[in-house]
């Protein structure tokens, strides 16, 4: 909460509601699944709170009837000497792991004892979760990190499995990743927050049989998808053709995402592709034209006979140059379009 994805674009401002609403989704969630327990595995805000945001966060909390909160702060909302999280208390049942050292909670009524640590500066490059251990022998333990990259708290999986945690739950990564299956694994940001973040997001459903053993799904939740799509033109499209296509396709995957569409393949010479009405109407954060013009190489020739495009493919033509044929096509397509472009034929 308080990132502003996609600064300058049309949506930006509504994304930033949408991480927020991602946020209030999960705590419905919570009471309608009447969830025990709620992790949180770091940067729940784009920043370190402030007293107000934390006083709205404790609300938010409170709202929920039977679930149980553990947080631990990360790298973007690390608790600094002066952070006002050093000093807040919560009224939900909510706790915020202390900074700077590990630490446990435990919770009689669900038998569950989590060990975690809250980040109090943004980087560190000791293998401090490593060194956690299980806080009770006969409670359910949990391990509550956030790293996984040198300078984020850096662990070897089969260290942390060693420990003896029946479950790892991380922060760091925004993309969901399994690292064990049931064992660890990083839940992922409920929301993406830059086109580079493309694939599902949502948050890990877990349960917890009698005889201990896990059971963990990924729920897709996210509201928006960054989505990235390629299409393969020829040159029998037309310009009319090629945009009601991307357009359809948009409709049908939803509209609501943000898209990168690339061109790629081949246009008649008469085709000029241009999507700026489908960027006006929809969420599309850039427009990659790969595509390049198809010549009637024997009418050109013809055409040609006393000018630059003549003379381009006579050199180009030529079986014995040492230029291999592949690259002697491309110099063709790449010389057509420019001399085309230029208007020089």
């Amino acid at each position: 909460m308080g990132a502003k994805p996609d600064p300058g674009r049309v949506w930006s401002e509504k994304r930033q509601g949408e991480l927020e609403k991602a946020f209030d989704n999960i705590i419905n969630i919570c009471n309608m699944r009447e969830i025990d327990l709620l992790l949180i595995a770091g940067d729940l805000y784009d920043a370190p709170p402030t007293y107000q945001e934390l006083k709205k966060l404790d609300a938010k909390l409170s709202r929920m009837h039977r679930t149980q909160t553990v947080i631990v702060a990360g790298a973007s909302d690390h608790i600094g000497e002066d952070a006002a999280a050093r000093s807040f208390e919560f009224r939900s049942n909510t706790v915020l792991m202390p900074p700077g050292k590990p630490a446990r909670v435990f919770m009689e009524n669900i038998n569950v004892c989590v060990t975690g640590m809250s980040y109090a500066r943004p980087e560190y490059t000791e293998r401090l979760l490593e060194r956690m251990e299980p806080g009770r022998v006969d409670a359910y333990n949990i391990l509550l990190g956030y790293g996984g990259d040198k300078t984020h708290m850096p662990f070897s999986k089969d260290t942390l499995l060693e420990k003896g945690f029946n479950y790892i739950a991380l922060g760091r990564r925004h993309q969901p990743t399994y690292v064990v299956k049931n064992r660890m694994a990083f839940a992922g940001s409920p929301e993406p927050l830059s086109p580079k973040e493309i694939g599902k997001h949502g948050y890990i459903y877990g349960e917890v049989s009698d005889l201990g053993e896990n059971h963990i799904v990924f729920v897709s939740a996210s509201l928006r998808n960054y989505i990235d799509k390629t299409y393969e033109i020829t040159p029998e499209f037309t310009a009319s053709g090629i945009r009601s296509m991307v357009e359809q396709d948009i409709i049908d995957t939803g509209s609501q995402h943000i898209y990168s569409l690339t061109l790629n393949g081949q246009t008649s010479g008469s085709v000029e592709i241009n999507l700026s009405e489908l960027v006006r109407r929809f969420n599309i954060n850039e427009v990659t034209d790969n595509t390049s013009y198809s010549y009637d190489t024997e009418e050109l020739m013809r055409e040609n006979r006393d000018n630059l495009a003549y003379d381009l493919f006579e050199r180009l033509s030529d079986e014995e140059s040492p230029v291999k044929e592949d690259t002697r096509e491309r110099a063709k397509t790449y010389g057509l379009t420019a001399l085309f472009a230029s208007g020089d034929n």
